[in-house]
């Protein structure tokens, strides 16, 4: 019984140290607005968060998007995240819809060109 108990206790704690290592915050409590730009062909999203220091394995975390995130690419615009959020608060925070969204206009008629 005591084996049982001893093994289970360390197995969890050992569960736990795995993802805090790969999954845990990065410590840093500034809110910042995360910006994913409209034209996203020259853009890492996983490779910004992890040079922000948002995220601490940039390897893990794309795995963990291609499993988790139910669009295929993340909606452009700005996200508020801090460095105390984990990858899974993270990730299910680009899941969602941004905090702030891209407004572009298009042009329009000067007022000689309508007469």
């Amino acid at each position: 019984m005591k084996k049982r108990l001893f093994f289970s206790l360390l197995s969890i704690f050992s569960l736990y140290c795995f993802s805090w290592f790969f999954f845990g915050p990065t410590g840093s409590s500034n809110e910042t607005i995360f910006v994913v730009p409209n034209n996203q062909e020259e853009f890492d999203v996983v490779q910004k968060l992890e040079e922000g220091a948002y995220i601490k394995k940039n390897g893990v975390f794309t795995l963990f998007k291609h499993i988790f995130l139910l669009r295929s690419e993340i909606e452009p615009g700005g996200y508020q995240i801090n460095g105390k959020m984990w990858a899974w608060d993270i990730l299910s925070k680009m899941n969602g819809k941004p905090d702030l969204v891209w407004v572009s206009f298009g042009n329009c008629l000067r007022k000689e060109q309508i007469g």
